[in-house]
């Protein structure tokens, strides 16, 4: 889209997908009050194609731009090929001897609201063809509605399979405003070299030229007395899907001349850097602009421990201190309800809870080494009573046996 503001990007959700996108080209609402998609045109971004044709995927991705794309997917509109008219059976071939293979069951989308209500399926499939050098890479991932006839449409997902395919394009930034608001599926996902050629080097430069992006990417310090859950619930962390929080901060020395770096955080908590640095290269120019480091949050005595990243992404030969940070939450690792959302059981109860665990395991510890040596000198005494058995000693000249053959008791053969 040439109306793109920097750093938006198509990122529908799955239930966007289905309970907008889905249910206007079949003409059919499973969801209240949803939208027309007459307030904006996404014919270019979610095309009608035949995707269980002819066409190679490959192809496919061609035709439409796919390779133009930077960390993004391919959406289509298709319908399903039966093997029979009357059947139930659908046939799922592509190009000249090619199949697309489901990998996994299919999964149910529900409405958010209504979580109990399932508006449609998800599955997944992968492009397989013994032989052919594009085998396996390439993945689709079609939804569609719970009712659906023949005539029905799904929505397909098609992406490379980078580990397997070529790596894809960079695209040049467009400098633009943002939109006074953003369609359905549009998101701010930046990419790393926007966030550093564009977003950072502005901050830097001419700050004035980002006033139209002060409610997307804010100033706040992440290295003051601020929790991060904290810092999430005061800028909507909790309201989004599928999005992630970005602000500018200032990196804060150890002293005035000193490049050592404090990332502490809260009340006990440290940003630890995760993994090596990665240097972020501007793909038009060739050559490396800014670094990007992978941050941890890590306090021991908080149950949030481990459940919040931190991506900080720097100028390079800037003397700045400025950096741009890309705030998320751990998905794997669920949040607990003790800390969060200003409850009950406090930071320093919780600590305190940590320090009486400690000296509890503690006293244990000695007291088992107490017992454990009390045993041994017990034993100790038990035998020391037993009287030492006596050893008989053998008279001068006493002849004995070994092994058949007669010695004396002085060790000379007989």
């Amino acid at each position: 889209m040439s109306s793109d503001p920097v750093g938006f990007r198509f990122y529908p959700t799955d239930e966007e997908l289905i309970s907008y996108f889905l249910d206007n080209k079949n003409n059919v609402h499973t969801t209240a009050q949803v939208p027309s998609m007459a307030t904006f045109n996404y014919n270019n971004i979610m095309p009608e194609v035949d995707l269980y044709g002819d066409v190679e995927p490959w192809q496919i991705w061609e035709t439409y731009g796919g390779s133009e794309l930077y960390d993004q997917d391919m959406l289509f509109f298709t319908q399903h090929k039966m093997v029979n008219p009357d059947g139930l059976r659908i046939q799922r071939k592509v190009g000249s001897g090619g199949t697309w293979s489901e990998g996994e069951p299919g999964k149910l989308i529900f409405d958010s609201k209504l979580m109990q209500k399932p508006i449609g399926q998800k599955r997944k499939f992968r492009y397989e063809k013994k032989g052919s050098e594009h085998n396996g890479c390439w993945y689709l991932e079609e939804y569609s509605l719970l009712s659906m006839n023949s005539a029905s449409y799904v929505l397909c997902r098609l992406r490379q399979n980078i580990r397997k395919g070529r790596k894809r394009k960079e695209i040049s930034l467009r400098q633009e405003s943002p939109m006074n608001y953003a369609p359905v599926g549009f998101r701010f996902h930046p990419t790393d070299q926007q966030l550093i050629s564009y977003f950072l080097h502005k901050k830097v430069t001419e700050e004035a030229s980002l006033y139209s992006y002060k409610n997307i990417v804010c100033e706040f310090d992440l290295f003051g007395s601020t929790e991060p859950w904290e810092i999430w619930n005061m800028y909507g962390g909790h309201e989004l899907r599928n999005q992630d929080l970005f602000f500018f901060t200032k990196l804060k020395r150890a002293s005035l001349k000193s490049s050592r770096i404090l990332r502490k955080i809260g009340t006990s908590g440290t940003w630890s850097e995760t993994d090596a640095s990665k240097l972020i290269k501007d793909e038009a120019k060739q050559k490396h602009i800014g670094r990007r480091r992978k941050l941890r949050y890590e306090s021991k005595c908080s149950k949030q421990h481990g459940h919040w990243y931190l991506d900080e992404y720097s100028l390079l030969d800037s003397e700045s201190d400025f950096v741009i940070c890309r705030l998320r939450k751990n998905d794997k690792s669920s949040p607990p309800s003790s800390e969060w959302n200003g409850n009950k059981r406090t930071h320093s109860a919780l600590c305190q809870e940590s320090k009486e665990t400690s000296v509890t395991k503690k006293k244990l510890l000695r007291k088992q080494s107490n017992e454990t040596m009390n045993v041994n000198n017990s034993k100790n005494n038990t035998l020391s009573d037993q009287p030492i058995a006596q050893t008989k000693r053998m008279q001068p000249g006493t002849k004995i046996k070994l092994f058949g053959v007669e010695i004396d008791s002085d060790l000379k053969y007989v």
